[in-house]
């Protein structure tokens, strides 16, 4: 949906970028490389193949204004988690996974099918406001829950209850 998009919003720039895992779908990331090549649009995508230090995947990420999750089948997506750290809106598919978190929290928009992926990554890239609403409701609940102090105090608690229950069996 890109070159709609390009269209759309002429100095739009899709930018994909990583690497498949250890060789694991080559063929994928071939058809990729063949599509960007072939969009009438490729003058507007950044295809960057590699794999990245951290401080690197970092600056990709937050060059995003909103991050499409086209995703077809559910998985544990580490992709959105960063986004999210960042306070970069989601406009992802239906998926169970997002469409939960994304309801309850207002961190973007679901998308049922690609002209809704279509509608809604235009509406983000021409509401400023928007955007930076959405992205402010990231950054609060990233700050109330999923900072790493705020972990780590959970992940303590859980162990210390554990570890009650276990003594009061073993008396």
């Amino acid at each position: 949906i890109f070159p709609q998009i390009s269209k759309k919003i002429p100095d739009s720039v899709l930018l994909v970028a990583g690497d498949s895992r250890l060789g694991e779908f080559s063929d994928y990331m071939d058809m990729l490389v063949k599509l960007i090549n072939e969009s009438e649009a490729r003058d507007s995508i950044m295809f960057i193949k590699g794999k990245f230090s951290q401080e690197r995947y970092d600056e990709i990420v937050c060059c995003a204004d909103a991050a499409p999750l086209p995703y077809k089948i559910t998985a544990q997506s580490g992709v959105m988690a960063h986004f999210l750290a960042y306070g970069i809106p989601l406009i992802t598919s239906d998926l169970t996974v997002f469409t939960e978190k994304i309801k309850k929290f207002n961190f973007g928009f679901i998308c049922r099918n690609n002209e809704e992926f279509f509608e809604n990554i235009v509406k983000f890239l021409r509401n400023d406001k928007l955007r930076k609403s959405i992205s402010n409701s990231i950054r609060e609940y990233v700050n109330k829950n999923l900072l790493w102090e705020i972990v780590a105090k959970k992940t303590y608690k859980l162990y210390k209850n554990i570890k009650n229950i276990i003594s009061l069996h073993t008396l």
